[in-house]
């Protein structure tokens, strides 16, 4: 443990007697990775915790690469992102340097006793990734998320698995173990290796908000499911003020091509989003036997006029007209009405100006909802034809057809294929790759030519958020968030071309697999 106060980061140096030491002092573990990581007085206060303000290295191996790691931890106390954090907050630097052996984590994450952002205590919330948590810290990956109420555990979201129900119910014992020998909520740190769940540190849970009070619920009338794809959390007054209205663009769109019910609803039910998907009348239909089915298309005037005009829109093809107006018409009208707003500087607007820029905002925001409503519908409807036509003609599943499609939606990919254009450009100049690749560098201050690409990047695919929430911030607001996900791109050496070329490869060879079977 090497504890510091001293004044500038430059000044600072590990004596040989203090490296020696610890040398000594972590030999009886073996050859083993270490974890160098932070301690600081000023940490876990009750209004600020410091959380990934201060550098931690992981698997630190060598006599050399430990007193790197521990200087470039302690120094950490000192940078600017420290320093101005802790204005107002704490004393100034005072930290000491932990020592610890890793473990071979097969998953790893934080647990929290209490929700951090409902207050609710009778929740552990766990956000897991495989492997180590320091992707998952870092903002380069989404993480696991599981909540765990009473002994039942249960999956919200995540890309990658890391844990099952059984390994979430004993992280969240783990971490009840801690908030209970602490006396409160508690922020756990935990990895799982070799089946066991090992905790590798415990902290209050800084800034926990009152726990809620019960609110009272009417549910309104119709069957209601919970929208936790788009709305987890619930909305901001601000977001919910903005999608609610218009969902009538949905009715608009179903009603353009024929389909089967009235629309969609969304209704704040207990303080979260719940949506309704509306049957044609309104109203909750009775349930049929299957017999019925086909005298109720039959005899029910609303149903009859609705097939008429679902046989009318595709005879009239408009579900591929939709998609023709996207590219001649919609996307351009949309891509220019955004590089419009976007570039507008805020600050030099007065009130009224900052509030016609806001209804603008929410105009667009109206047409580009309308316009995706129709387009997913009328994509639903042309994917299904080419699904149906497969199957008729070629016996195809639907593993086998989407061959025919793969790589073709570009438009969402594009930031991706943009951000690997530029580990490109980082990758071919070995001085700037070294800048990006140290997350305590100010590359953008280092080298101008890379910060004037770098902001183009955010400008052009970074207005947007990480959720449909308003309020949370956009990613050109978190420029650290981008350079780690740079950082992932260079390590892991993604080529876009390379992946179009074999998607273009597998687009081909099930187009000739289908004229071989057709002829």
């Amino acid at each position: 443990v090497a504890a510091a106060r001293e004044p500038p980061a430059a000044r600072l140096a590990l004596p040989g007697d203090v490296l020696a030491a610890l040398v000594e002092a972590v030999r009886p573990w073996g050859d083993v990775a270490l974890a160098v990581r932070s301690s600081a007085v000023d940490e876990d206060l009750a209004g600020a915790s410091y959380a990934g303000q201060y550098c931690t290295v992981l698997s630190v191996r060598g006599t050399e690469a430990l007193r790197a790691a521990v200087l470039r931890c302690w120094t950490s106390a000192f940078g600017d992102r420290v320093v101005a954090y802790s204005r107002g907050v704490g004393e100034g630097p005072a930290m000491a340097v932990l020592v610890q052996p890793m473990v071979a984590a097969a998953a790893a994450g934080v647990a929290f006793t209490a929700d951090p952002v409902t207050g609710e205590r009778d929740v552990v919330v766990l956000d897991a990734v495989p492997g180590l948590a320091d992707r998952m810290v870092s903002g380069e990956v989404t993480p696991e998320r599981w909540t765990v109420r009473g002994g039942r555990a249960h999956r919200e979201r995540g890309a990658e698995a890391a844990l099952d129900p059984g390994s979430a119910l004993a992280v969240a014992e783990l971490a009840r173990t801690a908030a209970r020998w602490r006396g409160a909520p508690q922020d756990v740190e935990w990895a799982v290796a070799d089946g066991e769940v090992v905790l590798l540190q415990s902290r209050p849970v800084t800034a926990l908000p009152a726990a809620p009070a019960p609110l009272p619920v009417e549910v309104p009338p119709g069957y209601w499911t919970r929208e936790s794809s788009h709305a987890p959390l619930p909305w901001t007054r601000l977001t919910r003020a903005a999608y609610q209205p218009r969902m009538p663009a949905v009715r608009d769109a179903v009603g353009e091509l024929g389909l089967l019910i009235e629309g969609a609803d969304l209704r704040d039910i207990g303080g979260l989003e719940y949506l309704r998907i509306v049957p044609l009348g309104g109203r909750e239909p009775i349930r049929l036997p299957d017999w019925a089915v086909p005298l109720a298309f039959r005899l029910i005037p609303v149903l009859r006029r609705r097939v008429r005009e679902c046989v009318a829109a595709i005879r009239a093809d408009v579900p591929m007209r939709h998609v023709d107006r996207w590219t001649g018409e919609w996307r351009p009208r949309l891509e220019s009405c955004v590089a419009t707003l976007r570039d507008i500087d805020l600050g030099l607007l007065d009130d009224d100006a900052l509030a016609r820029h806001a209804e603008s905002t929410l105009r667009l925001f109206g047409c580009g909802l309308s316009i995706h409503f129709r387009l997913h519908l009328a994509l639903a409807m042309v994917l299904r034809e080419l699904a149906l036509a497969c199957r008729e003609l070629l016996g195809w599943d639907d593993r086998a057809w989407l061959r025919l499609v793969a790589g073709t939606s570009v438009r969402s990919t594009e930031p991706a294929r943009a951000l690997a254009e530029l580990a490109a450009h980082v990758a071919a100049d070995p001085r700037l790759r070294r800048l990006v690749e140290d997350p305590a560098a100010d590359v953008l201050a280092e080298d101008p030519g890379f910060a004037a690409r770098f902001a183009d990047y955010l400008r052009r695919y970074c207005c947007r958020t990480l959720s449909y929430e308003f309020a949370e911030p956009a990613v050109d607001e978190r420029p650290d968030l981008v350079l780690a996900l740079l950082r992932h791109q260079l390590a892991a050496g993604y080529d876009p071309r390379a992946r179009d070329e074999e998607l273009a490869g597998r687009r081909a060879a099930a187009a000739a697999e289908a004229r071989a079977a057709l002829a």
